[in-house]
Order: C-alpha cells, then sequence, then structure tokens
C-alpha cells in the first residue's frame, strides 16, 4: 500500500477499513493540506454493501472501496463564516458596552459634573465614530464582493490623485515627524481605473503606513518593471513578522490587535484594498522587515487593459 499511496495518514485509514468496514469520517490530511471526507466500502468475495448489518456470513471479507471527497473549501467557508460572526461581535460589543457603562454614569448623577459630562461625551462620540467607520466598512466590502459597486474605468493622471490621498494624513504626519513623499518615473503619469476605487485603494494603505511609521517617510511610487506597471506604498515602520505575511487581507486580522484597535483601525482595510485591486483585474504584493518597514506593491501587467493607459514610463 505505501508504495502506491505515500500519505502515512491516508494508508492508515485504508487500512482501518480491515475492522471498520463501513467507516466514514473526516479528516485533515497535513502533508497535502486537505480536509477529506473519506468512505470505505466493503467487499465480500465479488459483492459490495454499504450496510454494515449485512455482512454475508457466507463470504470472505476481500477488501474495500475507498471514496474520497474534497470537503477543503466548504470547510474553510465555515471556518471564515464563523471567524467573521465572531470578530464582528467582538468590534461591536466593546464600544457598546463603552458607550452603556459612560451613559450610565451620565445617568446616575455624573451629569451634574460638566467637566465630567464632557470628558464622557466625548468618549461615548468617538466609540460611536468607530461603530460607523466598522459598518461602514463592511457595507463596503459586502458591495464590492457581491459586485454592487462596479468600476467606472477612465484614463486618470495620477500625481492629482496621490495629492488628493496625501491631504487626509498631512496634520497627522507633521504631528508624528515623518514626511509623505511621491517618487514618480518621468513620464509614469497616467492609468486606467476607477478614480474614486483608486483612491480608496491609495487611502486605505497610506493610512496603514501612517499608522504604524513613527519616524522616516511614507512614500507613494510609481515605476515599470518587466511585469508591468507598478504603483506601491512603503514606509519605514515597524514592519511585519514574515509569519504573518500570508494572511494579510483577511477580514479582521491584525498583527497586533491592542495596537490597531487603540489606533482605531477595523481590521478591514487591506481586505478592502485586496478586493478593489481583485476587481481593476491587479494584484497586490506585501513585502515587509521586522523594524525596517513594509511595502504594498500594486502590479498591473502590460497584457491587462488598465495597465496599457500608463503611458511612456521611462527611467
Amino acid at each position: 500500500m505505501n508504495e502506491v499511496i505515500r500519505v502515512p495518514e491516508l494508508s492508515e485509514l485504508i487500512d482501518i477499513t480491515r475492522t471498520d468496514r463501513s467507516l466514514k469520517k473526516e479528516a485533515f490530511i497535513e502533508p497535502i493540506d486537505k480536509h477529506l471526507l473519506i468512505k470505505a466500502i466493503p467487499f465480500f468475495g465479488n459483492s459490495i454493501t454499504e450496510d454494515k448489518t449485512d455482512f454475508p456470513a457466507d463470504r470472505e471479507y476481500t477488501g474495500a472501496m475507498i471514496v474520497f471527497r474534497d470537503i477543503t473549501e466548504g470547510k474553510r467557508t465555515d471556518e471564515t463564516r464563523r471567524d467573521f460572526v465572531a470578530n464582528v461581535s467582538h468590534e461591536l460589543k466593546t464600544p457598546i458596552t463603552a458607550i452603556r457603562g459612560f451613559t450610565e454614569t451620565l445617568l446616575d448623577g455624573a451629569i451634574e459634573d460638566r467637566r465630567d459630562t464632557l470628558r464622557f461625551l466625548n468618549t461615548i462620540k468617538s466609540h460611536t465614530e468607530r461603530m460607523d467607520r466598522l459598518i461602514g466598512d463592511l457595507i463596503k466590502l459586502s458591495r464590492i464582493e457581491f459586485g454592487a459597486m462596479p468600476l467606472e474605468k477612465r484614463p486618470l493622471q495620477l500625481e492629482p490623485l496621490i495629492d488628493d490621498a496625501f491631504k487626509g494624513f498631512e496634520t497627522l504626519c507633521q504631528g508624528k515627524g515623518i514626511s509623505l513623499e511621491k517618487a514618480m518615473q518621468t513620464g509614469c503619469t497616467e492609468i486606467e481605473a476607477d478614480p474614486h476605487r483608486l483612491i480608496q485603494i491609495l487611502t486605505n494603505l497610506i493610512d496603514n503606513a501612517v499608522k504604524f511609521t513613527e519616524s522616516g517617510h511614507v512614500t507613494v511610487k510609481t515605476e515599470r518593471q518587466a511585469s508591468g506597471y507598478i504603483i506601491s506604498v512603503e514606509d519605514t515602520g515597524i514592519g511585519i513578522p514574515k509569519r504573518h505575511l500570508s494572511r494579510l487581507g483577511e477580514r479582521f486580522f491584525r498583527v497586533d490587535p491592542s495596537r490597531s484597535r487603540e489606533l482605531g483601525g477595523t481590521g478591514l482595510g487591506l481586505a478592502i484594498v485586496k478586493h478593489l485591486v481583485k476587481a481593476h483585474g491587479w494584484e497586490m504584493k506585501i513585502e515587509s522587515e521586522e523594524g525596517k518597514g513594509t511595502a504594498v506593491r500594486i502590479l498591473m501587467p502590460e497584457s491587462e487593459p488598465a495597465g496599457e493607459k500608463l503611458s511612456n514610463c521611462s527611467a
């Protein structure tokens, strides 16, 4: 058997059919990274039976037919759904608990103290804004996934779009002492894309970069390489451990949950970027090194219609 099937877990399951002739079970087979539904149907002589109580008394057990059904995608969908519900519940419960607590304190008499009242009301306002951001991001992500936000592509000048994306971060960057920079290859000025979605992509990426950069700079670059055209957002921030890179873009995934919540993130920004990039027919790649920074690159292959309009890039 081992000469035919070189996955020990599968060989063991097949061996079990010698004693449990109506085997039916689910198993995760680590070497092939698959969830399988495995069913064994025993043979007696030249016939088979699926009824465990119907073993022919006068016939010798000669083997079993093993049926493997790949249920990996279904399992992943179920896990994603459970994680999504759990994460949304957690993200909403925290601000709701805070709002209720401060409201009850005010109703219990703290409203008479003007200084405390203003402080409590500002805290309540902050938590309602957090909930509003979360719900807004959930709606955006849902609409993108279900195709309810169709793209309206047209030729765009990149530099004005980048400048518009910078406007929301200038004051914050000045306060942190970091610089917002552009590095545009000569001629890499025009691209075909949906302007609103491209600004959303840039805004979310710049927002992440600024949040996790304490010193240095955040740079938006445009360039051309052999693979096509590239827009990238690079920072000199805290970086991301390699073991987490493959999970970036998952809903609610945060490398450092406590810090992300402290900074006001919903955990959906990169998920929105990932879906908008995919909707354009582009690709997103993330490179990072702890303590040195992160680079998020949007690749637009020359074969894609969107890439053909990024004109005359020269070094």
